[in-house]
Parts: structure tokens; sequence; C-alpha cells
């Protein structure tokens, strides 16, 4: 049987995301999907079969996703990075509960796809 790891309080779980040389979090509400939103047919929020149209460059009839570099997928990559987002995913889903979506080292992603640090945010990146 494996050993069991207990995590007492939130500086337990900051030193061992510490020890971890790479790491990538994504935080969501309770219970949604960890890549697609719930439908929204308008506002800055607004989706397109669950892909929220202010996180992608989409072609002009909005069938197709553009490739960007600097558009995606949001993920933490830094400990204030995760604290700062978590906070804001607290205050915009009115105090529900949070799971968080860790990828602890290289993922098996498309071919095509990879991991681009954000230029205005080093602890953060986009898929």
């Amino acid at each position: 049987m494996s050993e069991l790891l207990q995590l007492k309080c939130l500086s337990d779980v900051q030193k061992l995301i510490a020890d971890i040389k790479t790491y990538k979090a994504r935080p969501v509400v309770q219970g949604q999907h960890p890549t697609l939103y719930p439908d929204r047919a308008e506002g800055k929020y607004r989706t397109v079969k669950g892909v929220r149209i202010c996180d992608y460059q989409f072609c002009q009839d909005e069938k197709w996703v553009l490739p960007n570099p600097q558009m995606g997928l949001s993920f933490s990559a830094t400990w204030d990075n995760l604290r700062f987002v978590y906070g804001m995913f607290k205050k915009r889903a009115k105090k529900k509960p949070i799971d968080i979506h860790w990828i602890l080292s290289e993922a098996d992603i498309p071919p095509g796809l990879k991991f681009e640090k954000d230029q205005t945010n080093p602890g953060h990146f986009f898929l």
C-alpha cells in the first residue's frame, strides 16, 4: 500500500509546490470541465461551443480558432500567480468551491501544441 501524504496547512502545500521543478496549474469552479466553459451567449466571456471568445483568436465567422502564441488556455506556473488566479476565481464564482487541475510533469499534448510563456506575466502560460 502506498504512503498517504497529509498536508495540514497552506504552507505545507506551498512547500510541496516549491519542491516541484516544473508544474502548471489550472483552477476551475468545482464540477466544471477543466478546459471548456459553460455556454454564454453574450458579454466579454461569450463562448462558442465552450471556448471563450476572449481567450482565443477566432476567424471572422468564428468557426476556427487561429494560432496565437499569446492566447489560449491559461495555466499558472508560479505559486504567486496561482494564488492570484485562485482569488479571482473565488470572487467570480461567488464563494463556490474551486478545483485545481495540476500538470506536474511534461504532459502528453497533441503535436503542434506547447506551453507558451506569457510575455506580460512571468508566472503565466498559455496552451
